[in-house]
């Protein structure tokens, strides 16, 4: 698989600044609204395992010249977790997950970056049945930047991301402005109230 499970912070965060020759870049073809299984905003629940259910909402998608039969729907994981899905209430008023990343330029001293799980329309389509629409929600994803991004294809691995990600966010994140000094051992993972994200 060409996509892989990346991180990170402020060097993600620098390169978008960056000035990348053309050929390089990624590019991108328009998606007609049919194609799409789902759209932004839409809330998922899946099937963790036999007696657990996450609930994750899509952020957006994507298709790419070099990928072109298929659309990676860019999921952003909510802290829901538990035995039946969750009414949009319920999401409302859980977390997303993401991180705080230094940064000069904000008066805050950070930016709010959340992560996102690409997942390929297959992976989506050849376990519908592990998968259920509970509602939609108004996402705002211009209030937020992004973290880290992994991508899945197959549901084992989608589901090992949300897993990850929980466990990940059990202890507290270190200081955002730790990240020099802290290097390898920094701990960026944290949950943002999903409200935050919404239209007002």
């Amino acid at each position: 698989m060409r996509i892989v499970r990346a991180c990170f912070l402020p060097l993600a965060f620098l390169l978008t600044n960056c000035d990348f020759e053309e050929d390089k870049a990624v590019q991108y073809l328009p998606i007609n609204p049919d194609e799409l299984i789902y759209r932004r905003g839409d809330v998922l629940a899946f099937e963790v395992d036999s007696v657990t259910t996450g609930a994750a909402i899509v952020s957006g998608y994507v298709k790419e010249t070099e990928d072109s039969t298929h659309i990676w729907y860019e999921l952003v994981f909510t802290d829901y977790a538990a035995k039946q899905a969750p009414s949009i209430a319920e999401v409302k008023r859980h977390r997303l997950f993401g991180r705080k990343v230094a940064s000069s330029l904000d008066p805050a001293g950070y930016v709010t970056c959340v992560d996102i799980e690409s997942v390929r329309n297959d992976c989506l389509t050849d376990n519908a049945a592990k998968f259920r629409l509970v509602g939609q929600v108004a996402l705002d994803t211009t209030r937020w930047q992004l973290g880290a991004q992994g991508a899945s294809s197959e549901y084992g691995r989608f589901v090992q991301a949300f897993i990850s990600g929980r466990k990940d966010r059990q202890l507290p994140p270190d200081h955002y402005d730790q990240f020099l000094s802290k290097g390898d051992k920094f701990r960026a993972d944290e949950y943002f109230p999903v409200a935050d994200f919404l239209v007002k």
